[in-house]
């Protein structure tokens, strides 16, 4: 599925914004957790290495010439720029997804996770017709 540079930006400001406001309403009603870490709790803090890889994404979807790539780019940055507003005004990511079998997530990491799962089939598409 291909969607405009347009519509992808659209997309990441309203999955930002349902991302903050359902971690806003969690924190009232939910058990939240609060990752100080990365991506499944791993203890990778460091915020510039966040900035730095988002920016390279941003650069990456405005210069993307394969249509294809927008939803999943789409989807990692609107991820990505959620959990980095969490640790800037909360200190860490709020999590509030929790099936206790798997770590505590969030819409964001979920939006990370689906994108980086659409990029990684477009690339294999892309590929399989190249060979």
């Amino acid at each position: 599925m291909s969607i405009s540079k347009q519509k992808s930006l659209l997309l990441i400001l309203i999955l930002v914004f349902l991302d903050q406001a359902i971690k806003a309403v969690a924190l009232k009603y939910f058990q939240t957790t609060c990752n100080p870490g990365s991506a499944f709790g791993l203890p990778i803090t460091n915020v510039f290495i966040t900035v730095f890889i988002l920016a390279l994404i941003s650069v990456f979807v405005f210069k993307n010439r394969n249509r294809f790539n927008n939803l999943p780019l789409a989807l990692i940055l609107a991820g990505g720029f959620s959990n980095l507003i969490d640790r800037f005004f909360r200190g860490c990511v709020l999590d509030f997804v929790n099936f206790k079998v798997w770590p505590s997530f969030n819409l964001a990491d979920s939006a990370i996770t689906i994108g980086a799962l659409l990029l990684i089939l477009n690339m294999l598409k892309t590929k399989k017709h190249e060979a």
